[in-house]
């Protein structure tokens, strides 16, 4: 559960701005009420469970990316400070990459996450 929020905070930030922006103009004299009270509960019912959904497959891709890892497949992480080229790495377990708890990790320092990695 600790993972939760440092994953899921910008998609919590942005439903919560859905949110007031919703609440906003649900309180203007020209919206209905009802449309008020009907709408945003089940706006906030959705985001809700859309954003457990995102974190339960993240959470499980991950378990299967280290699974993957420790039985020796080739495993993809998105390279994002890389702007030109191919923007893949390709890991393996081996001598150059390990798992370090949730990272793979190298001997220079690369760092990647496991929950932004998917098994070739």
């Amino acid at each position: 559960m600790s993972h939760f929020f440092s994953m899921e905070l910008p998609y919590i930030s942005i439903a919560l701005f859905i949110l007031a922006v919703t609440l906003f103009i649900g309180t203007r004299s020209f919206i209905s009420p009802f449309v008020l009270r009907r709408f945003l509960p089940a706006l906030a019912i959705f985001l809700s469970l859309t954003i457990a959904l995102h974190f339960k497959i993240t959470e499980d891709r991950a378990v299967e990316v280290k699974a993957a890892f420790e039985k020796g497949k080739v495993v993809l992480c998105s390279e994002r400070r890389s702007k030109m080229g191919d923007r893949n790495i390709e890991i393996e377990n081996g001598s150059v990459w390990k798992s370090d708890g949730e990272f793979f990790t190298n001997s220079a320092g690369n760092k990647f996450s496991m929950r932004q990695c998917v098994v070739k």
